[in-house]
């Protein structure tokens, strides 16, 4: 099993929407779970949306109140768990907490100058005391202005940023309301690239995360 935070001090980074479209993708061929440790519970409401919507989800979604909780639900049948946290300053002692028991966490930010400085301060305070791996992926990119990515590429120089990342689609905006995932939009060209964003960070995670098992291994050899 591997537990995989999300976690951004900074609100509006498609935080929610990284973990939604994840887990539908990894649950084509895994069992995953979605913890809900936002307190707005912004997951378990796009899945009442999905519900509403008679739209089914092929993975399962879970409240806590605790990161400690994370902990224990190691024990379940899972083989991916993926959580959402809550995204503002005062928090930074749970996602300290998030982090601690999580295998991985996922960074997401817009990739511009004024979300570097929340970014690295999330990575400062929060992931880095824990010394848990951690992927920084670009959100909300722009095509047209691709050049604004690029220059927030080398603001993190020496930071683990990934090649992949998610341009910003409309579809994506709405699938909260509509209660859809990358796995159930409606078939168009927009909504075919913007999945194919999210599987191309699928796969760089999930080859991310076979070295890192292979690191452990070699460590407890």
């Amino acid at each position: 099993m591997r537990i995989v935070a999300i976690v951004n001090e900074k609100g509006g980074v498609g935080k929610t929407t990284t973990v939604m479209a994840l887990a539908a993708l990894a649950a084509t061929t895994e069992r995953v779970l979605v913890v809900d440790l936002d307190p707005q519970g912004s997951a378990v409401d796009w899945a009442a949306a999905a519900e509403a919507n008679g739209k089914d989800l092929d993975f399962q979604i879970v409240t806590a109140r605790h990161p400690e909780n994370l902990q224990q639900m190691r024990s379940l049948e899972f083989d991916l768990i993926l959580v959402d946290t809550p995204g503002n300053l005062q928090n930074a002692e749970l996602l300290r907490q998030i982090a601690s028991y999580s295998d991985h966490v996922i960074l997401p930010t817009e990739p511009t100058a004024m979300a570097v400085r929340p970014l690295v301060r999330t990575l400062q305070d929060v992931v880095r005391p824990t010394e848990t791996p951690y992927s920084i992926l670009f959100t909300r990119t722009d095509s047209r202005s691709f050049r604004d990515t690029e220059d927030t590429r080398e603001l993190l120089e020496g930071f683990n940023v990934m090649d992949a990342y998610v341009r910003s689609y409309k579809v994506h905006e709405r699938a909260s309301i509509d209660g859809t995932v990358v796995t159930t939009y409606e078939k168009s060209r927009a909504s075919m690239k913007a999945a194919k964003d999210y599987e191309d960070v699928l796969t760089a995670l999930r080859e991310q995360w076979s070295n890192e098992d292979n690191q452990q291994k070699g460590k407890t050899a």
